[in-house]
């Protein structure tokens, strides 16, 4: 696959919550949180990486996606971080699935901050908790910024969206 003008414009979209949704898709940049993504079930379409990336990463044969080899001054300007970091993956955002819980659950009510988010949705993952609940005004959690600060951790967790009331009335014990 070509890089191409539109390409770019399609990944810089993506920076863009109402991109996200309308293409099904998000952004992990940097090593350790793509090689997380390439070895998690996840739908990784395109890789845009680094040729000295490339050479040294090792991916998996099973990948059917686009490999892009840029320049690095070429990937910092797709990436959303102040320095681009060799590599960034587009990702298809996983189907929803039903909410049954089987264990501890975390319901985040109006996060705003993306680093915030990241950092808890990281910090549940050290804890073993699988199922993160979030209210509709809370920051999305495909934001770049919190798939950044999360380490690649998104891809044990599985997400549902809900108001409190809902939460309440699935009748689960609730702590606050």
């Amino acid at each position: 696959m070509e890089y191409t003008n539109q390409l770019k414009k399609y990944i810089r979209s993506l920076h863009v919550h109402k991109y996200r949704q309308k293409y099904n898709k998000f952004i992990a940049e940097g090593p350790k949180i793509c090689n997380e993504f390439l070895q998690s079930t996840y739908n990784i379409s395109h890789i845009i990486c680094t040729s000295e990336w490339a050479t040294n990463s090792t991916i998996s044969s099973s990948f059917s996606g686009h490999l892009i080899i840029v320049k690095q001054a070429e990937l910092q300007q797709l990436s959303t971080l102040n320095r681009a970091n060799q590599v960034l993956c587009l990702i298809d955002r996983p189907e929803k699935k039903s909410l049954t819980c089987a264990g501890w659950m975390l319901y985040l009510d109006k996060i705003q901050d993306p680093g915030n988010m990241g950092t808890i949705i990281r910090t549940a993952d050290w804890f073993g908790i699988t199922h993160i609940c979030i209210s509709p005004d809370t920051v999305d959690v495909y934001n770049p910024k919190v798939i950044q600060a999360s380490m690649g951790s998104h891809i044990r967790h599985n997400f549902f969206t809900l108001e409190v009331s809902e939460l309440i009335s699935l009748e689960y014990p609730l702590y606050g």
